[in-house]
Order: structure tokens, then C-alpha cells, then sequence
């Protein structure tokens, strides 16, 4: 854990300044119900009721959003450091909230709800290459899961405020903290590791004595040079190894089925005679996630390996009862009219599971074993690709539902994260307590020998 004495209360700070992006993130990324039944009938901003093909574009438009943003931001990161891309993240915040604020046309709705995604998608991407980078190995992941702490904060925050607020008051309130984000992040340092790739070495060690909070930076600042100067090469085993690794993690995870069983969470328990409104089941799972971020934060002492893997096959276990209860459901609905409790406290467990591990350890990876020199425009298109994906199992969720019955989803999705827990023992290495160059040291081994997996491979890496 962080040790909160005076001399890291500046980190913790910088830590917090970064976190309001996740909040921005968690407001953008969603809307609750009540704004869209504010848009199903003429008291509105736009004077009419949205045709279901206007509300349909609504849904759809952040998730292009989240195609455009995140390759956009990779380049900012890579061509004009990571401050910019933070700053790029907040000032799509902030047109996302001034066309809906101000909007009296479709269009301007339409430009919310994309520049929403590409603000949410872009900002989650950013923060984390960022805090990655000037997080001290001991605590990563531990000041890594202050992002998704801060997503789930900032939805469940856009749930209550949507139940009572207007559109214009909801996106006001998002102006508000993308303006204040804005301001703060002028006062944050530069990653060293984008000054040094810079050759800027005079400012990349006022940075990190800025983020270590002392001048007794020089050894740890020679040891972020060694390591900018090994990661030059395109054509290294770490390059093609990461290529090959974290794009079947980040697609395995999105199979989950999380988007859609969220999306859909309302018909799932009407099916099985539990009646919730759509806010009341947004403020439940916003409550859970944010239960379960703080779950994330055990992410240094457990393994980013053994999190994962035990999310996986808790996912697939959990998946699986409910394919039987479906079943069986659809087979003979007076027999399981008496324990209608189960399937709730099954979604209960699904969301705590996923939302620890599967929604925010990939990306994690991601900055961690991507090396320095494609991190960047890599984790914006992985960014780009999660969304996709995302689109397509909402999109497609129906149609599956038809095809395979609703059981046969949930079957579908458990042998999925089965193959998602074996993918994780047999690609994947514990990155926990590693610095960057360790890591990328590990990566460009040859070949996968016992040494290179077992818990003492962090030793074995600082001897070579």
C-alpha cells in the first residue's frame, strides 16, 4: 500500500487530479434512464419526443466515439507527451457537455453522445499510461485502481444526479468537472519516461523529483534511461511477444458478456419475476462497482495473474448457473418460482467479480508489458478495439438471444471466460512489484523457461 506520510502527500494529490478524469470518464460514458424518458416525450430540450431510430443513434454514437478517441489520444501521447492527451480527454468533456447543455437540435445531441465516448475511452487509456509510468512498481497497481474507483463513482454520480436532474443541469454538472480537471491538470509533471524518450533529461529529472518528492532521484532516474534506450527497437521479442499477448486478453475479457447483461440486467430479472426499474438497477451495479474497485485495490498483494484467473473461473462458474436457471426456467417456470433469489445474488456476485478484475486488469497489462516505444498508439487502438467490441455484443445481443436462448448465452459466455482463465495461466506472467525495465527484460526472453515464471522472477530479472 501507499505509505501517506507528508513526503508522498504531493503524489497522492497527482494521483486524485488524475482520478477526476475517471470520474469524467464514469459521467460521460453513460446516460441514466430518466434523461432518455425526458427525450421519449416533448418535454425536452428539442421540443419533440426522439423517433426510436434518433434513440438508437444515441446508444450507438459513444461507442464510436470510443473508435475515434482512443487512436487519437495514442498519437497525442506519443507525439506531444502524456499531458496533452490528458488535456485533449477534458476538452471533449467539455463539448460533450456544452452541446448537451446548450442543444435545442438533434444534432447537437449526436455530438454529445460521440464526443462522450471519445472523452470516456480516450481519458481511461491516458490515466493509465500515465500513472503507470510515474508510479513507483512497489504501489502500480494500487494507484492504478484509483481509475476505476473513480469510473464507478463518477456513473453511480450520473445515475442519482439524472434521477432528479434536467439534461441541461445533468451535462452542466459535467462542464463543471471537466472545467476543474482542466485546470488542475495544469500542474501536473510530464512522465520522465516521455521527457527521456524526448532526450529532455534536465526536465525529465525535475519530474520525477517532483513525483518522488526528494532530489535524491539519480538512481532511479539512470535506471528510466537504461530502460528508454533498450525500448527503441520495433523489431524486439517484447514488441512482437506484447502484439501477441494483450489483444487475445483484452477480446477474451470483453466476452465476458458484461455490456450486454448490463444493457439488458431489467428483462433478465422481469424473466425471472423480479420487477426493477432501470434506475433502481443502475444505482445497485453502480454500487457495486464501486465495492468492487476498492476490491481492485488488493491487485499488488494477490497477482494481476492470480486475480484474473480466479475472476475467470468464478465468471464461468457463475455464468454457468445461470444457463441452468434459464433453462430449467424456460422449461417449467412453476417449479422455480420459489427461488427467484438465486439468480439475483448470482448478477450480485457477476458484477463484483467482473468489476475487480476483468473490467480494469487487461488495461493494466496493457501499460505494463506494452513496451515504451508502441504503448502509446497500441493502447489507443486496443482502447478503440475494446469499443468495438463492446458495440458489436450489444448490438448483436438479441439475435443471440434468438438464436441460442437466453441459456444458451449464458453457456456460451462461461466456456468463454474458461478459455479466458487457461489463456491467462498459460500466456500471461505475474507483473506484480516489477518496474518497467524488469518487465520488458522478461519479455524479451527467448523463450518461456520454469525461472522465467515463478514467483522469484523478479529477482532473477534484477541479476541480469
Amino acid at each position: 500500500m501507499i505509505n501517506i506520510l507528508p513526503g508522498n502527500v504531493r503524489f497522492c494529490s497527482i494521483v486524485l487530479i488524475v482520478s477526476i478524469l475517471g470520474l469524467l470518464s464514469g459521467l460521460t460514458q453513460h446516460w441514466p434512464s430518466p434523461i432518455f424518458s425526458q427525450l421519449s416525450t416533448n418535454e425536452n430540450p428539442l421540443g419533440r419526443a426522439l423517433t426510436a431510430a434518433e434513440q438508437n443513434w444515441m446508444v450507438s454514437l459513444p461507442y464510436l466515439g470510443g473508435l475515434l478517441g482512443p487512436p487519437m489520444s495514442g498519437l497525442i501521447m506519443e507525439k506531444w507527451g502524456r499531458k496533452s492527451a490528458l488535456f485533449g480527454a477534458y476538452v471533449t468533456g467539455v463539448v460533450c457537455s456544452l452541446a448537451a447543455a446548450l442543444g435545442t437540435q438533434t444534432w447537437h445531441l449526436y455530438l454529445s453522445r460521440a464526443t462522450a465516448g471519445m472523452s470516456a475511452y480516450s481519458g481511461i487509456i491516458v490515466a493509465a499510461v500515465y500513472l503507470g509510468e510515474i508510479a513507483d512498481e512497489r504501489y502500480r497497481g494500487v494507484v492504478y485502481s484509483s481509475i476505476p474507483l473513480s469510473v464507478s463513482a463518477g456513473m453511480l454520480m450520473c445515475f442519482w444526479i439524472g434521477l432528479y436532474a434536467s439534461i441541461a443541469q445533468l451535462h452542466f454538472t459535467i462542464l463543471a468537472v471537466a472545467l476543474l480537471g482542466l485546470m488542475l491538470t495544469g500542474f501536473l509533471p510530464e512522465s520522465p519516461y516521455y521527457l527521456l524518450q524526448r532526450l529532455q533529461s534536465g526536465n525529465a529529472g525535475k519530474s520525477l523529483s517532483l513525483l518522488r518528492n526528494s532530489d535524491d532521484i539519480l538512481g532511479e532516474l539512470t535506471l528510466i534511461q537504461a530502460h528508454v534506450a533498450k525500448t527503441g527497437n520495433l523489431q524486439s521479442k517484447a514488441v512482437r511477444k506484447s502484439l501477441g499477448i494483450v489483444p487475445g486478453l483484452v477480446v477474451l475479457a470483453q466476452f465476458s458478456g458484461s455490456v450486454a447483461i448490463r444493457g439488458n440486467i431489467r428483462s433478465l430479472f422481469l424473466k425471472t419475476g423480479w420487477s426493477i426499474s432501470d434506475n433502481a438497477a443502475g444505482v445497485v451495479i453502480g454500487i457495486i462497482q464501486i465495492c468492487s474497485s476498492v476490491f481492485t485495490m488488493g491487485v499488488d498483494w494477490m497477482g494481476r495473474k492470480n486475480m484474473l484467473t480466479f475472476a475467470s473461473f468464478g465468471l464461468a462458474f457463475l455464468l454457468g448457473i445461470l444457463g441452468i436457471y434459464f433453462q430449467f426456467l424456460d422449461e417449467s417456470l412453476e417449479n422455480y418460482a420459489e427461488i427467484t433469489w438465486l439468480p439475483l445474488l448470482v448478477f450480485m456476485g457477476y458484477f463484483l467479480l467482473f468489476y475487480s478484475s476483468l473490467s480494469s486488469l487487461p488495461l493494466l497489462y496493457i501499460t505494463e508489458i506494452m513496451p515504451l516505444n508502441i504503448k502509446s498508439l497500441t493502447g489507443g487502438f486496443l482502447m478503440a478495439l475494446q469499443s468495438l467490441l463492446s458495440f458489436l455484443l450489444v448490438f448483436f445481443y438479441d439475435h443471440m438471444v434468438k438464436g441460442l436462448g437466453t441459456s444458451g448465452y449464458f453457456y456460451v459466455s462461461s466456456i468463454a471466460m474458461l478459455g479466458l482463465a487457461l489463456y491467462v495461466q498459460i500466456m500471461l506472467f505475474e507483473t506484480k512489484g516489477r518496474s518497467l525495465d524488469e518487465i520488458f527484460i522478461q519479455m524479451n526472453k527467448s523463450k518461456r523457461s520454469k525461472g522465467a515464471f515463478s514467483k522469484n522472477a523478479p529477482e532473477n530479472c534484477e541479476n541480469l
